[in-house]
């Protein structure tokens, strides 16, 4: 009997050893289980975001400049039955559209050039589903700018952080510029000429689309409304369609492809890949195709060129997506 308590005793002090190192085993586990779970998430974080958001597959341009201003509504009117006609192609299966116009911020009588960047620092919206219904805004702060409102604008947080502007300051630091008030060779802005414009911040948020991008490669943008569109319907050198497709990114290939002539045009933006999503958290730029065919939408809302640079082009549909 003696002897079975002696050995019961040695068993127990060994399973006490070994309950430890259970123990220590099972944190480590447990520990290295919820470091995969959150690097996990931190890889699809993006994917989600982008879900949640309702980005675009695609964005379609139409080129509308004219340096005649007695063609601009011809162009712009060509532009919009173009991309009218990619609403209608059977795997869109939403869409939103947005105009490039000619917005610039001035300090007293000089040109901001912290806005100038080869794009469109104002875009425009021409119904009520872009940045609401597709490609959400990601509000920060505010509110989405009231549709009928020409003098309401929502800031990306580039523009906020730029400018220090907050939710209901009114600014009055910005024109609007007809095609025939901008310097026909370089399509700068004559400080003398323009409408000086007061608007209210309503909001401030980030496209949805610009989530691959790190911070230093988004674009400095002011969102106007359909309001706006309607008093200024010159100011608009370019249209986007912002499309869902039905298959996302495996639709690309049937959106139309013709280049001359005014015909549509889409160029494909590579699928966003795992390597990109590791850019983006690291603050790295995205790596960008030399050749023709790779354009990045949410760097540029048409061709990436001023509109006097583009002159002649005619309308032209360019796409690009997921």
């Amino acid at each position: 009997m003696a002897v079975t308590r002696f050995l019961a005793r040695i068993d127990l002090r060994h399973g006490r050893r070994w309950v430890a190192s259970i123990l220590l085993l099972a944190l480590a586990g447990g520990a290295a289980l919820t470091a995969a779970q959150a690097a996990r998430r931190t890889d699809t974080a993006y994917a989600r975001a982008l879900a949640d958001g309702h980005a675009s597959d695609a964005v379609v341009n139409a080129n509308t400049y004219s340096p005649d201003p007695l063609k601009l509504g011809v162009q712009r009117a060509k532009g919009m039955r173009l991309l009218d006609a990619v609403d209608h192609l059977p795997m869109v299966i939403a869409h939103g559209r947005f105009g490039g116009a000619n917005l610039f911020a001035f300090k007293g009588n000089e040109l901001d050039q912290r806005f100038v960047t080869g794009s469109a620092f104002g875009l425009v919206a021409y119904d009520d589903a872009i940045g609401r219904t597709i490609s959400t805004l990601r509000l920060s702060a505010g509110r989405p700018a009231r549709l009928d409102r020409a003098d309401e604008i929502t800031i990306n947080t580039k523009v906020a952080k730029l400018t220090g502007w907050r939710v209901g300051d009114r600014v009055h630091d910005l024109r609007e510029y007809d095609p025939s008030e901008l310097d026909p060779k370089t399509g700068a802005p004559d400080p003398e000429q323009g409408t000086r414009l007061s608007m209210r911040v309503v909001g401030v948020g980030d496209l949805p689309d610009e989530l691959l991008m790190p911070p230093s490669d988004r674009e400095p943008r002011v969102f106007l409304t359909p309001a706006f569109a309607r008093r200024f319907p010159d100011s608009t050198f370019y249209l986007n369609e912002w499309v869902r497709l039905r298959r996302g990114h495996q639709d690309l290939a049937a959106l139309p492809r013709r280049r001359r002539d005014g015909e549509p045009r889409c160029v494909r933006r590579r699928h966003a890949d795992r390597a990109d999503r590791r850019r983006a958290r690291q603050g790295e730029p995205r790596q960008r195709s030399s050749g023709s065919g790779v354009v990045d939408p949410r760097r540029s809302g048409g061709d990436g060129r001023h509109p006097a640079r583009s002159a002649g082009t005619g309308p032209v549909v360019r796409g690009t997506g997921e």
